[in-house]
């Protein structure tokens, strides 16, 4: 099987591809790579090495942005999905995307694996503002337009995850998650995979299990890819299948059991050990690999005559969810989580950690006082209780709160007490600032609460 990497997406630990490990994908005829945060230093010479060791090699990245952080570019414009979903018009999806990949392409990367099109379902779920949103129509208007996005900058789509973990509030990167909702939820989960069915180039499946499909992940689910089947004809890829969610068989029935349910490109994205057990499992099953290879060699091509601009417009999404009467005031206290304080420096009064202990606590109430104004930015409360207990115990001395909240859109039903409640969708400084400056009232909130 000379061709056996074709079927394989392939990754490495090391900060730059090791000698040993480039020798052995060349005896395999890899093709297909993906670079993470631990490579991205040195780029260059990664994508260097990989362009001159193979024939036209697809280098990718799961470059999403937001929180799903690979590119710095990318930060100044791209805050996450829901942020994006919070203007309410696809337009925005398919100019931020174009930009992504543009920046891709200079830098030598050709896939993207990326849009998230799962649809955010519950409250506190582990995709959370790595969706879009909550609305269907939305979802899917969105998904199609970032890869649309992409494709005019001539960079592959990967439409990830089917059937989507936007119900589900366990992480598969550590364990199986299980699809617990009704099933009209789960329609609702189809509809964006559905839509994007056409032009997506992969569409990724999930580490998940849907009980009334199956009581195996989607990943090795027969039923489940043949449902994805009955509507997609293009290439299947799988998650990483060194994540916890894929720990179901002995490491090496796993790319056996993945590919016999009817996935054709294999996720094997650090370990070279692991990499090689799978390798050789799948030369040991003579399993035909002639039609996978197919469907992923058959993937479109770009006419380098006819590479499109698309301008990106300059609007920033926040959403005001709550104001009583503190929007417009200039002179408050701000206080940070503690991974914004690099950034605002001065401009910060205190900062606190995610998990804000006694002691961090009681340094913030020390200094406030009872005519102050604060404004306070929170991540993901609702995994962190103690920063609600801040908030509140701030709230009982001080004149007025104001939460700015970072992360899932869930922490606004914690915060009902605060003053004034404005939404990000992302950590990311530069929408901080755009938050902060719609407190002052020098910025208009332009976004719509997207779930």
């Amino acid at each position: 099987m000379a061709d056996i990497g074709k079927i394989f997406l392939f990754g490495f630990e090391e900060p730059v591809i090791s000698v040993e490990r480039l020798k052995f994908f060349k005896k395999i005829g890899a093709k297909y790579f993906i670079l993470f945060k631990r490579n991205i230093e040195h780029l260059k010479e990664n994508i260097d090495i990989l362009k001159n060791e193979f024939d036209n090699p697809i280098i990718s990245v799961d470059g999403e942005g937001g929180i799903v952080r690979r590119i710095s570019e990318f930060d100044d414009f791209m805050f996450s999905n829901m942020n994006l979903g919070s203007s309410f018009d696809p337009h925005y999806a398919k100019e931020t995307y174009f930009k992504m990949g543009q920046i891709l392409l200079e830098k030598g990367i050709n896939m993207n694996l990326a849009p998230v099109v799962d649809v955010y379902l519950t409250e506190g779920n582990t995709i959370s503002i790595r969706s879009f949103g909550g609305f269907v129509d939305m979802v899917s208007e969105f998904s199609l337009n970032a890869i649309e996005g992409l494709h005019k900058a001539h960079v592959y789509a990967v439409a990830k995850h089917f059937i989507g973990y936007g119900g589900v509030k366990i992480d598969p990167h550590k364990t199986i998650p299980s699809f617990e909702l009704d099933y009209p939820y789960f329609e609702m989960a189809l509809k964006p995979f559905e839509a994007v069915k056409d032009v997506s180039d992969f569409i990724m499946t999930a580490h998940i299990i849907v009980p009334f499909i199956d009581d195996l992940p989607i990943t090795f689910s027969k039923k489940g890819i043949s449902l994805l089947r009955e509507f997609y004809k293009g290439p299947i890829m799988t998650d990483d299948l060194e994540m916890g969610g894929a720990n179901v068989f002995p490491l090496e029935e796993i790319p056996v059991k993945a590919l016999l349910a009817g996935n054709d490109m294999l996720s094997v994205c650090s370990l070279f050990e692991v990499q090689k057990t799978m390798v050789s499992a799948i030369e040991k099953s003579h399993i035909n690999i002639d039609e996978h290879i197919e469907r992923i060699e058959g993937l479109r091509k770009f006419d380098d005559s006819n590479l499109e601009e698309i301008s990106l417009r300059n609007e920033r999404f926040v959403t005001l969810y709550k104001d009583e009467n503190f929007i417009g005031t200039k002179n408050f206290k701000f206080i940070v989580i503690s991974s914004l304080k690099e950034h605002f420096g001065s401009k910060a009064f205190l900062h606190f950690s995610i998990e804000p202990n006694e002691d961090e606590k009681n340094n913030i109430l020390s200094n406030l006082k009872s005519d102050d104004n604060v404004v306070i930015t929170v991540y993901n409360a609702f995994n962190n209780p103690k920063q609600v207990e801040l908030v509140e115990s701030i709230k009982r001395i001080v004149k007025n709160v104001c939460v700015i909240i970072l992360g899932d859109p869930f922490d606004r039903q914690l915060f009902t007490f605060a003053d004034c409640i404005v939404l990000t969708y992302s950590p990311l400084p530069k929408i901080v600032e755009v938050a902060l400056n719609v407190v002052k009232g020098e910025y208009k909130a332009m976004g719509r609460l997207p779930v």
